[in-house]
């Protein structure tokens, strides 16, 4: 059994992508936690304290977008309440109701309002198919 079977395909591809441990320089590091860290003791004939340095992004299976965003201080905008929102024909006018969540469309940045239509319907259109003018949003 080789070094790469005996660890775990998984863990040699994040040792790859992991900075040198700053204590040794080794980047053969054993991973736990929640969030995912990569936790080095040295080698065998020199021991140091333990070093935990923290899984980036995307690589951390349990960084969501949201405590990426919090740890880069990426604030979320805030949604204003009572904006009109008019269809992509415009026959239809909504209000916006202040509601709204990232969109969770791989690779999106844009935000889901929350919109009340005249009719009673709520819907959560992405602001990236959407038309900011200075007092309204148009659907593409």
């Amino acid at each position: 059994m080789d070094a790469e079977e005996e660890k775990g395909s998984h863990a040699t591809k994040l040792d790859a992508i992991m900075p040198p441990c700053p204590k040794c320089g080794r980047k053969d590091y054993w991973y736990n936690g929640v969030p995912l860290h990569g936790y080095c003791y040295g080698p065998e004939d020199k021991k140091h304290e333990e070093v935990k340095v923290l899984v980036p992004a995307p690589h951390n299976p349990y960084l969501s977008k949201e405590v990426v965003e919090t740890m880069l201080g990426i604030s979320r905008p805030k949604i204003e309440k009572g904006v009109t929102v008019y269809s992509r024909d415009a026959k239809k006018k909504g209000k916006t109701t202040g509601g709204g969540y990232r969109c969770q469309m791989s690779g999106c940045m844009g935000m889901r309002l929350g919109v009340k239509w005249e009719d009673g319907k709520a819907t959560f259109p992405c602001t990236k198919g959407m038309l900011r003018r200075k007092k309204s949003w148009r659907i593409l």
